[in-house]
């Protein structure tokens, strides 16, 4: 009897285990973002009519984050990289693909988070040639880092906004395409002046896509990251007593409103924690807008001729 007794006490604990590890999903998975059926929409047929067949680009997106990848070429090798707004360096390669591509190191140095902070020990150093966006390079500097530095599965590496200076680019995850050209898409298509969002420029992050608009009716600074499938939203801006945690993150359980541009919408079960940014701004940080909210939309960001604006729809 006592062993019988033993057994149901073991039982019960593998079963109260299996709950608290199935209901620990429960938190990740109960954000949901809605969007009104009216919401503010625009052809993308008419935006990708800008670009010719040269400057159009296909786009992965990776099997578990779900983040757009674009191919760096070199030679006869082809490796996706992450498309990633929030890159403020050229491009960094990970030990994931390190022998899959020729390169010499220059010197061990450092990368940094977004506010600031030492990442990572990484190296500095040369690619020979290769080609990406459409454009070739020789002799670029880049950055050799372990991938467990940016993410929880192996990654081959990021590319950031620094070569699409001057550039007008758009970016689609419904299509799967990246569209770059050297001419202003405002000019030569019909867009509405109310769905053109003004850009800010910080020294630190002069190639980083940020704007602003209201959490909750706050005013905050909005940053648009395509490098992260998760979109968070600034602890400070809810309230914290309500801030509930589990190994899947920290989340608020109620509604949170956000608005932007032409944009108004809402996340319910959001995801919060601290947002720091090496940014000069008397606005409070609002949100990281990850790529689990900007698949639902086409981007257009338009920095030809000393613009720096964006153009947002929904798919």
């Amino acid at each position: 009897m006592r062993r019988m007794h033993y057994s149901i006490f073991v039982w019960l604990s593998v079963l109260l285990v299996s709950y608290k590890i199935s209901n620990a999903q429960y938190l990740r998975d109960s954000t949901r973002f809605i969007f009104p059926e009216n919401e503010y929409a625009l052809s993308d047929a008419l935006i990708f009519s800008h670009y010719n067949q040269m400057e159009t680009f296909p786009i992965s997106l990776h099997k578990v984050f779900g983040i757009p990848e674009i191919n760096l070429k070199s030679d006869t090798t082809k490796i996706p990289l992450f498309f990633d707004f929030g890159n403020n360096s050229d491009i960094v390669l990970t030990t994931a693909i390190s022998e899959k591509l020729k390169y010499h190191i220059l010197d061990t140095t450092f990368t940094y988070t977004p506010d600031g902070k030492i990442r990572g020990t990484v190296y500095s150093i040369v690619i020979p040639e290769f080609e990406v966006f459409g454009q070739q390079f020789i002799n670029e500097t880049a950055i050799l880092a372990d991938w467990q530095i940016f993410a929880t599965e192996p990654i081959h590496g990021l590319v950031g906004l620094n070569y699409l200076k001057s550039n007008c680019f758009s970016i689609s995850y419904a299509r799967k395409q990246l569209a770059v050209s050297g001419n202003s898409i405002i000019e030569t298509c019909d867009i509405p002046d109310d769905a053109v969002i003004a850009l800010e420029k910080y020294e630190l992050h002069p190639s980083v896509v940020y704007f602003s608009g209201n959490i909750d009716e706050i005013r905050s600074v909005i940053y648009l990251d395509t490098g992260k499938n998760y979109s968070v939203i600034n602890k400070n801006l809810v309230d914290k007593a309500k801030i509930i945690s589990d190994k899947s993150g920290s989340f608020y359980p109620g509604t949170v409103y956000l608005d932007f541009g032409v944009f108004s919408f809402s996340i319910y079960y959001p995801r919060v924690g601290e947002i720091n940014r090496n940014i000069d701004t008397e606005l409070p940080m609002g949100i990281e807008v990850g790529s689990d909210i900007l698949k639902y939309f086409h981007i257009t960001v338009d920095r030809t001729k000393g613009k720096n604006d964006l153009i947002m729809f929904l798919n």
